[in-house]
């Protein structure tokens, strides 16, 4: 998903990539489409028999700083809120 975060460093938006590796939420980003710049931020450990089968989506939701939404990634009827501060996303509230 393409997405204007407030992290780019161009007019082009962010590129992310949300994976399932092994049941472990990984989510990529690639800032303004630029691979030598990419942050990681690790999401839970899916549990359970076909945890690494499980889908996992991306949505990007207001926030409390206009042009900086937080991230949403939802898994399992789960949905869990990273926050866009300091130029990243993190889990817990800033």
């Amino acid at each position: 998903m393409d997405a204007f975060v407030g992290h780019e460093p161009a007019h082009t938006p962010s590129h992310f990539l949300v994976l399932n590796l092994h049941g472990r939420i990984e989510i990529l980003e690639l800032l303004g489409g630029d691979p030598t710049h990419t942050k990681l931020y690790l999401g839970p450990q899916i549990a359970g028999a076909g945890a690494e089968l499980v889908p996992v989506t991306v949505q990007f939701v207001p926030s409390q700083h206009p042009q900086h939404p937080d991230m949403l990634i939802v898994f399992q009827g789960t949905q869990l809120r990273f926050y866009n501060v300091n130029n990243g996303f993190q889990v817990a509230a800033p």
